[in-house]
């Protein structure tokens, strides 16, 4: 029974192996290693992105220093992470369907998402610093995805880049208009705090 059962596990963990191998390979060089992404199951793909996630999360909730932080990029991260590449492979799919004409392994299309998601990843553990940190993320993103989908289903670069770009500065504008208006607000609520009637009432407060 143990036999059987090591058997049914080693052709999965050649699969992590062989994964592990690539990945070393694609930190040396992402732009030329995404270009040819190797054909791996859906188990294997999904333990890397789920442990990926997990320990920048964890990681980000380290720096940030509060063990809410640590449990959320424990649990909600890998949850929130696995969902965006579910729901951006879908996109990329339904894009090369209808503008490319092309009809594209699903699995190969997650695979290229994992991967050019990398670098947000990573950034994200010090993008409470700066939250532009974010946006440079996403852009170094945007750039791996149109070379590994281009590079890997033969497709129109320029064309394919300009859909990202136009989605990125889709994103972007709305980063700066949400920056703004969460700017505005807390300078409101700093105000609403510092009026005569809330002082007075703090100090009655405080006195008794």
């Amino acid at each position: 029974m143990q036999l059987e059962e090591q058997h049914q596990d080693e052709p999965q963990l050649e699969k992590l192996g062989h994964l592990v191998r690539y990945l070393t390979e694609f930190a040396r060089h992402p732009v030329q290693k995404i270009k040819d992404v190797p054909d791996w199951d859906w188990p294997a793909l999904v333990i890397f992105y789920v442990a990926a996630a997990a320990t920048c999360g964890v990681l980000r909730g380290i720096l940030i220093g509060h063990i809410t932080e640590v449990f959320s990029g424990l649990i909600v991260t890998p949850i929130m992470s696995v969902f965006s590449a579910a729901l951006v492979t879908g996109l990329i799919y339904y894009t090369l369907v209808f503008f490319f004409d092309r009809d594209s392994s699903l699995r190969r299309i997650f695979s290229l998402v994992l991967l050019a998601a990398l670098p947000t990843m990573i950034l994200s553990i010090v993008s409470h610093w700066a939250s532009i940190i974010t946006i440079i993320g996403l852009f170094l993103s945007g750039l791996l995805l149109v070379v590994g989908v281009s590079g890997n289903f033969n497709i129109d670069r320029k064309k394919f880049g300009k859909i990202i770009a136009a989605i990125f500065v889709a994103y972007f504008l709305f980063w700066i208009y949400s920056s703004w208006h969460f700017r505005i607000e807390k300078e409101k609520y700093k105000n609403r705090l510092t009026t005569p009637a809330s002082r007075q009432i703090l100090e009655q407060e405080l006195g008794h």
